[in-house]
Parts: structure tokens; C-alpha cells; sequence
């Protein structure tokens, strides 16, 4: 039995006995998020998996998110009642806020038998629509932190108008989520007792394949025509906080000792601003345009990591990254950052290599040490692997989700 077996077979106990201490009764969860459509997005995707995993087990689920992009303003997807609130344009905030909290809040009323508890993915509106709807409706509601640090929602919070009277309201939740140990200070800080914050992290589907296995990565690069040696990979939103202008530059060191190895960058510009074109230019400027390969966004990026030899995430910032998660799934080497939310995944040498932020020189030579050494590519992907299979998937996080529910459902 190969060790990638041994490993889902670990996940599918663990999910049974986690299973085993939530109430049989079904009940109806309704999740409020900003943007549910948007093609990249950490948020985006643990919010799909989630609901997309509850209604699996029967569970009524709803959400309401914005219509950012002219979609139909209520339908079914995937067993989901979706609405999608008026949007003007999305740079007019406070006319898209008012707009999610009014419609929001009629739709909430409206559907209030369909559903028992209210999760708020984010702090700003859909926390301020949700705990405004429990006033009225006296729905439990959960609000899930999603980023941390300086572009954290808690910093982001005390640059806002209503500071204090947000603050306030936030402590009328029955419950919060985190990500990290960083997160959950952050939200301490607001003066929300740490008997009501939870850590949860984000999570992902374990792929049958790994990256490590014999066959595996020439069997997708063939699939994907892919027809380079060695492989080093990037995948999530191309924005500021991600440290790709690290990566590009460091990559002329990194492809002069590895002259076989090429770089895959997929995902699209994202906030936090958008970098799409600066890092195209730059890597004109640097002339690396014949190793360094921009696919855009794919729907498949877990066959795109199976294919790869090394994934990279040089970010200055995370809340917890769902593109680092989908990776140690896949059993890729890792290369990433020391931050907080990077640190509660990964172990220096045990399951990936840790640099400090905006170092591209030991960023390149982490990267050269793995491409160079087979047996430590193995190592750290065998290792990263485990550790999702154990913690990171998503029947586990919907465990966590639906044991914190039930308990809430039942001290109403």
C-alpha cells in the first residue's frame, strides 16, 4: 500500500470520527460573502468548498454575495440558493455597501425559514449584514476573519468610517473563526473574549495523485503539453502581496544554475492593487519571457501542481493561502515565506523551506537546493502532503464548521 494511500485513508478516519460528535439533525445555513464570483480568490474558493460539501450531506444551504458581474440575480447552483445583490460599479462603495445591506437584509427576512444560522464570511459588510439581520431575525451568527497583518481586515477596519460603532457591533456574534494565531490576536485586539474565536484553518480537495509518486508529473505535463524538464510554479492572484517582483528577479540566479527549469505563473491581477502588468513588464525588462510563462487563470490548477516540481509563495501577507494548501495536497516541494499564517502550515525542512520576506537571494537558493536534490523534493512533499490529508481537507473543516453550528443551534 503506497504512503499517498495510507494518507487518505487517515484523512477518511479522521473525517469519520469527527463525524461521529455532530447532531444527525439537519439544519439550514446561510452564508453572506462579498464577491462569489469572481474566477480567483482564497475566499471565493473556501467558500464554494464549503457549501458545495454541506449540501453534499444534505444540509439547506443559501448565499448572498454581490452582482459584480451582471449575473442572474437569484438561482440554484449546485443545490445553493444563490442571490446576488444590485451592484453600481465596483469602485462605488458606499453605494454597493448600502445596496448589500438593504436588499441583503429583505432577502434574509424573506428566506428566514430556510435557514437556522447566518456565516459571515469577512468582517466588513457581510459581518455588518449579518449581525444586522440577527437583531431582527435572532439567528446565531458566525463571522469568519479570512486576512491578517497590515492588510488585514482587522487593520483595515481601523481606517474605516464607524469605527466604533462596527467594533460594537461585533460583539453581539455568537461566535468567530480565524485562521491563525496572528488573526486570532488581531481579533482580540477589537475586545472579543478568546472563548468565542476559534481557529479554523482553510482547507482543499486531496487529489488521488501526488506530486511525488512515481509517472506522475510526465503523465500531466504530457496531458497539459507541458514540454519542459523541471518545473517551478506559481498559482493565486497576481496583486502586490504576493511578492511575485521578488520571484521574477530572483528567477535570472535561479535559471542560470538551473537552465532546464521553467516558471508557470497562473492566476490573474486581484486587489491589494493589481500587479497583472508591472510583472509582465518587468519580466520583459529582465528578458526572461522564454522561461517565465504567464497561463492566466485555469480551472484545473491541481493538475497544473501534479506536473510541477516546485511551487513558490514569496507573499509579504496572508490570511491563510488556499494556493499553498491546494499545493501540499498535490505533494509539491515548497518554497514560501516566514509570515505567520505560512508558519502554521509549514516547518522549516520538514514539509518546505522558509525564507524571509523579499529575500530573492535565499528565495533562489531554496529553489535551486530542491530542483538539484530529487530525494529533497521527495522529503518535503511527502511530508506536506500528510500534513493536509490530516488537518487540510475539506470534510474536515466542514466537520469543525458544522460541530461550532450545532452547538450554536442548540444554546439559542
Amino acid at each position: 500500500m503506497s504512503q499517498s494511500t495510507v494518507a487518505i485513508n487517515s484523512l477518511n478516519k479522521n473525517v469519520e470520527t469527527m463525524r461521529g460528535e455532530i447532531q444527525t439533525n439537519k439544519f439550514g445555513v446561510c452564508m453572506l460573502v462579498t464577491d462569489l464570483d469572481s474566477p480567483t480568490g482564497g475566499v471565493q474558493s473556501i467558500s464554494f468548498c464549503l457549501l458545495n460539501e454541506l449540501d453534499k450531506r444534505g444540509y439547506k444551504t443559501l448565499v448572498c454575495c454581490r452582482n459584480y458581474f451582471s449575473l442572474q440575480r437569484n438561482e440554484r447552483r449546485n443545490g445553493t440558493l444563490l442571490h446576488r445583490t444590485p451592484t453600481f460599479n465596483r469602485f462605488f462603495v458606499v453605494f454597493n455597501s448600502l445596496s448589500y445591506l438593504l436588499d441583503g437584509l429583505i432577502w434574509l427576512i424573506r428566506h428566514r425559514d430556510d435557514y437556522d444560522i447566518i456565516h459571515c464570511q469577512q468582517i466588513y459588510a457581510p459581518a455588518m449584514l449579518g449581525l444586522l439581520a440577527q437583531t431582527i431575525l435572532r439567528k446565531p451568527v458566525v463571522v469568519a476573519a479570512h486576512r491578517s497583518g497590515e492588510l488585514g481586515e482587522v487593520n483595515g477596519l481601523r481606517k474605516t468610517p464607524f469605527r466604533k460603532l462596527r467594533v460594537w457591533q461585533f460583539h453581539k456574534a455568537n461566535f468567530w473563526t480565524v485562521l491563525s494565531k496572528e488573526m486570532q490576536g488581531e481579533v482580540e485586539s477589537l475586545g472579543i473574549p478568546s472563548k468565542k474565536i476559534k481557529l479554523v484553518p482553510n482547507a482543499t480537495f486531496i487529489p488521488k495523485d501526488a506530486a511525488y509518486l512515481s509517472g506522475i508529473k510526465n503523465a500531466y505535463r504530457a496531458k497539459l503539453n507541458l514540454p519542459y524538464e523541471q518545473i517551478v510554479i506559481f498559482t493565486g492572484r497576481l496583486s502586490a502581496e504576493k511578492g511575485l517582483d521578488v520571484l521574477v528577479k530572483a528567477w535570472e540566479k535561479i535559471h542560470k544554475q538551473n537552465p532546464l527549469a521553467h516558471l508557470l505563473i497562473l492566476g490573474k491581477g486581484g486587489g491589494f492593487p493589481d500587479i497583472e502588468s508591472e510583472i509582465k513588464s518587468l519580466t520583459n525588462e529582465l528578458k526572461l519571457n522564454e522561461t517565465i510563462h504567464f497561463l492566466g487563470f485555469k480551472s484545473n490548477p491541481t493538475e497544473y501542481l501534479l506536473a510541477s516540481d516546485v511551487f513558490v509563495l514569496p507573499s509579504l501577507t496572508e490570511g491563510m493561502s488556499v494556493a499553498l494548501i491546494e499545493a501540499m495536497a498535490a505533494g509539491l516541494a515548497i518554497v514560501t515565506t516566514d509570515i505567520p499564517a505560512n508558519e502554521y502550515l509549514c516547518q522549516d525542512n520538514i514539509n518546505s523551506l522558509l525564507i524571509s520576506i523579499e529575500d530573492g537571494d535565499k528565495l533562489a537558493e531554496a529553489v535551486n537546493n530542491i530542483l538539484r536534490d530529487p530525494k529533497l523534493q521527495e522529503r518535503l512533499g511527502r511530508a506536506a502532503r500528510e500534513r493536509a490529508c490530516q488537518d487540510l481537507s475539506v470534510e474536515v473543516m466542514a466537520d469543525r464548521y458544522l460541530n461550532l453550528y450545532s452547538k450554536l443551534i442548540k444554546d439559542k
